[in-house]
């Protein structure tokens, strides 16, 4: 996911919203407002308006804690956000280059002896995929796995490897 950094989140700049939420992504028991006023080192009114902006918008959800004190824990969309990217995107050619530039890095990889595994597979996903003239990044799923012609020697070769 990208953000705009001109673009407004929860009434907050978008990298800073960011921010706040990425603090909050690790607290899987449940956030009170006393918890967000004291890691944000902030006044209990403060956080009470931040919780209210980002549940408002999807960020944060309540949650059933085993005590009575109102909780809340951060939604997919909250977690998106907390892993968010601020970078300029780039244009496609730019990005054609890297990703041939990628593939080119792979075929060494596989047709040297030298190394151990090979990529077996590779798969795009996301903004690249689409006809945009920019993108953000690119997105891959690289398959490795060990050359068949180490299989059965692997762990000598594997421990003269490390030593080398």
């Amino acid at each position: 996911m990208n953000i705009d950094r001109n673009e407004i989140i929860a009434g907050l700049p978008a990298v800073e919203a960011r921010d706040l939420i990425a603090k909050l992504i690790w607290i899987h028991s449940g956030f009170t407002l006393n918890d967000l006023a004291k890691r944000l080192k902030i006044k209990k009114p403060i956080a009470h308006k931040y919780v209210e902006a980002f549940e408002s918008e999807g960020y944060l959800k309540p949650f059933d804690g085993q005590d009575s004190k109102k909780r809340w824990v951060t939604t997919i969309k909250g977690n998106a956000l907390a892993q968010a990217s601020a970078a300029k995107r780039f244009k496609r050619a730019t990005a054609d280059k890297h990703y041939d530039l990628f593939l080119k890095r792979v075929s060494e990889i596989n047709s040297n002896a030298k190394f151990l595994y090979q990529v077996s597979k590779v798969a795009v996903f996301g903004s690249y995929l689409t006809n945009s003239p920019t993108v953000g990044d690119i997105d891959l799923f690289v398959w490795i796995e060990l050359k068949k012609e180490f299989s059965e020697q692997f762990p000598q070769i594997h421990e003269q490897r490390t030593k080398e």
